[in-house]
């Protein structure tokens, strides 16, 4: 996903062009079923199932990596106390789940990776980082 373009016009829980991922989960319980219908919509793109919006065709995803990245949506897009962002800049609103105790922590983990150059797509770079922040 990461190297696609998920990210350009999906979020996770807001929305961007196209439906969250969050709203895809909820629309579409993970069993095969759906797991089949999206990784082929993926691949073959789609209109007029959320709206006006268009998805494109991805046919460069094979379909064993659509069904991964359904599995992806579909699993951890129902997970209300799982946030991800994407961008170079902005803000992060922590919020800790329903229940749980005001000491503890939350791992960032910030990944990038870049589109290669115009004559070559493999070679992309790749970067990580990853941050604690402890409450007290």
């Amino acid at each position: 996903m990461q190297e696609s373009n998920c990210f350009s016009c999906h979020a996770f829980n807001g929305k961007l062009i196209a439906p969250s991922f969050a709203e895809i989960a909820k629309r579409y319980p993970l069993d095969v079923q759906h797991i089949q219908q999206l990784a082929r919509k993926i691949r073959a793109g789609t209109a007029g199932a959320w709206g006006t919006a268009t998805m494109p065709s991805h046919p460069e995803i094979s379909e064993t990596q659509a069904q991964e990245i359904v599995q992806w949506i579909l699993y951890e897009g129902s997970n209300t106390a799982l946030q991800i962002y994407t961008g170079t800049e902005g803000t992060i609103r922590l919020k800790l789940p329903e229940g749980a105790s005001p000491h503890g922590l939350f791992l960032l983990t910030a990944t990038y990776v870049d589109h290669g150059t115009k004559s070559d797509h493999t070679h992309r770079a790749r970067g990580s980082a990853q941050a604690t922040l402890i409450l007290k």
